[in-house]
């Protein structure tokens, strides 16, 4: 069962004013381009915006 207007993952965040990369959605292969981002390349200050 699905609480309406809840987070599901846990507690929303505060959005800082800037980050290195900003990814809109969450899918999966959103998700991929973040953990690549992070494990190829060091970019660890990513937002991914998920509606």
């Amino acid at each position: 069962m699905f609480l309406k207007n809840k987070p599901m993952w846990g507690k929303k965040t505060k959005l800082k004013s800037s980050y290195d990369v900003v990814i809109i959605g969450g899918g999966l292969h959103s998700l991929a381009t973040a953990y690549f981002l992070a494990k190829e390349h060091g970019i660890t200050d990513i937002a991914i915006i998920e509606k």
